[in-house]
C-alpha cells in the first residue's frame, strides 16, 4: 500500500505532471536529475550513519529506511518533496512477530514502513561507504549539527535510569574504529563520547555502545537544536 503525497508530482525543471518523475528525469533530454541541498545530504548522512540504506537493485541508487515510526517517514518524505518516492506500508505488527527475534506476541510488535528516495546518480557518491561489503563510515565526515540528530533519532538512546540523563549511540559496524568516530566530535567542537562500552551477542557478534556524560549531553542535545517529528521522546 503505498502512501505517496500526492499522485502526480510537478518538475520544477519543466513545470509539467509526471506520475514517474524518475522515468521524465532519466529519457528526458531537457531535465536532468535535480541535486541534493547541502541541508538534505547532511540528512542523507546521519541517516546512513543510522537504520539507512543505500539500494542497488536499480541502475542509479536510492536512499531506504524501514521503521515502525511513521511520522518521522512521512517527516522525510516532506523534506525530500520530489526526491522522495513517498512513504510505503511494509509489513503487519502480526507478520513481525512471526520473525521476531526476542517475542512471537503480535503485542509487541507495531507495523513497520519504508521511506524511499528517488533514484538518482546523485547519490553515487555513498556507495563507497560500502567498498569493503560493509557498511563503514567515511574518514573524513562532517559532523554537523543536522549529521548528529539524524545519526541519534536513528541509533541513539536518552538513558534516564538511576542518575543518568545521558544520549548513548549504538556504532557496532564502528566497533574497530573508535579514534575515527572521536575524531568527529572533535573536528565539530563538541564533547567526544566518555565511554566505548563493547560486548559480545549471545549469537556471536560484538556490539558496541557509546556515551557521554549527564553535563556533556546537555551540550550535545544544544548543538543538534529542536526535536523532531515522530521522536519527541528522545529529548528532555
Amino acid at each position: 500500500m503505498q502512501i505517496p503525497p500526492s499522485q502526480f508530482m510537478i518538475c520544477k525543471q519543466c513545470n509539467e505532471e509526471f506520475e514517474r518523475l524518475g522515468s521524465h528525469w532519466y529519457a528526458s533530454s531537457q531535465c536532468d536529475f535535480p541535486n541534493f541541498t547541502h541541508f538534505q545530504h547532511s540528512v542523507i548522512t546521519g541517516l546512513l550513519m543510522g537504520d539507512a540504506c543505500i539500494d542497488n537493485s536499480t541502475g542509479n541508487p536510492s536512499i531506504v529506511i524501514n521503521m515502525t515510526n511513521k511520522n518521522f517517514l512521512q517527516h522525510l518524505d516532506k523534506l525530500f518533496g520530489n526526491k522522495s518516492s513517498g512513504v510505503s506500508f511494509m509489513r503487519s505488527g502480526k507478520e513481525q512477530a512471526k520473525h521476531g527475534r526476542f517475542s512471537d506476541n503480535p503485542e509487541n510488535y507495531s507495523d513497520q514502513y519504508r521511506w524511499k528516495s528517488r533514484t538518482n546518480p546523485k547519490l553515487s557518491e555513498y556507495r563507497d561507504w560500502y567498498k569493503s561489503g560493509e557498511k563503514i563510515f567515511p574518514k573524513g565526515l562532517e559532523l554537523d549539527e543536522t549529521v548528529l540528530k539524524y545519526w541519534y533519532v536513528c541509533d541513539g538512546t536518552y538513558d534516564t535510569s538511576g542518575h543518568h540523563k545521558r544520549i548513548s549511540i549504538a556504532a557496532s559496524n564502528e566497533i574497530d574504529n573508535e579514534k575515527k568516530i572521536r575524531n568527529y566530535f572533535n573536528s565539530a567542537n563538541i564533547p567526544e563520547p566518555s565511554g566505548w562500552n563493547t560486548s559480545v551477542r549471545e549469537s556471536g557478534g560484538r556490539r558496541c555502545n557509546i556515551y557521554w556524560t549527564n553535563e556533556d549531553t546537555e551540550i550535545l542535545f544544544d548543538y543538534m537544536g529542536d526535536k523532531l517529528p515522530g521522536f519527541e521522546y528522545k529529548w528532555p
